[in-house]
């Protein structure tokens, strides 16, 4: 009679990792997770583990040798895991929500910024449920209509044209083939003048007033006004200087040429 095979003896791991002249022990991987989330003061994400340094936490694939996946990781430190299953409705809603409190249609860099925050899913995660961004904004409702888009247009050449935000002024005394009335323009976007200049990227100047006394320099995206082009603007304090860094020294230096001079 031929005996039977023995069964296969249970890997049995090892929950210390010795390296050198130092062992580490699962209790190490848990302290340097609790420090690390101590320090971003939010919940952390494999992401956030794998840019860290690696004095301060291991790496998410060694975690995972460790304690089977890293978010048995994060729930052997006491530590919050996202688990949120997302589908395309959810999604599509979070990004509706996002954009009534940005008053304009969201950004992928607004999106990321609130993925942090566990308001949205990122921006690969729409990716894979839409196809692409442009596709996820299309299908939650988030997209311009051809009347906005020229509104946009027209607001945009306008504040060329004066190398600043336009007024509500100023949009009443510009030519009707280049941007239409204010009343039309508040009817295009829920009743504000504001929202149509958030959606143009244009800076508005009361709500960078409001912030001159705590922010000496603020930085905001806008059309500049020597190489109009859309980027990062400088403002100065008791003056808006709608130019980005490079033009904004390039004013400087040619002021300290006159000045020399």
């Amino acid at each position: 009679m031929v005996a039977k095979n023995p069964p296969p003896e249970k890997v049995v791991h090892d929950s210390s990792f010795t390296t050198g002249n130092y062992t580490f022990t699962q209790e190490h991987y848990i302290q340097g997770l609790q420090r690390f989330a101590q320090q971003l003061n939010r919940r952390i994400t494999s992401r956030d583990v794998e840019n860290a340094d690696r004095t301060t936490v291991a790496n998410p694939s060694t975690l995972a040798d460790h304690f089977g996946t890293f978010n048995g990781a994060l729930k052997a430190a006491n530590l919050p895991i996202y688990q949120e299953r997302w589908n395309r409705e959810k999604a599509a809603q979070r990004l509706r929500a996002l954009a009534k409190e940005l008053s304009r249609i969201p950004t992928s860099r607004d999106v990321a910024k609130a993925s942090k925050e566990g308001k949205c899913p990122c921006v690969l995660t729409l990716t894979r449920l839409f196809g692409s961004f442009n596709k996820t904004l299309y299908a939650a409702g988030l997209f311009y209509a051809p009347e906005q888009r020229r509104i946009i247009r027209g607001l945009r050449a306008l504040a060329k044209i004066l190398r600043r935000t336009p007024t509500a002024r100023d949009t009443t005394a510009a030519s009707r083939n280049m941007v239409p009335s204010v009343t039309t323009i508040q009817n295009h976007f829920n009743g504000k003048y504001n929202n149509a200049l958030r959606a143009a990227r244009l800076p508005i100047v009361r709500e960078i007033k409001a912030r001159l006394s705590t922010h000496p320099t603020i930085p905001y995206k806008g059309i500049c006004a020597d190489c109009h082009k859309d980027r990062l603007l400088v403002m100065r304090v008791n003056k808006i200087q709608g130019a980005c860094r490079r033009c904004y020294k390039e004013r400087r230096d040619r002021s300290k040429e006159k000045s020399a001079a």
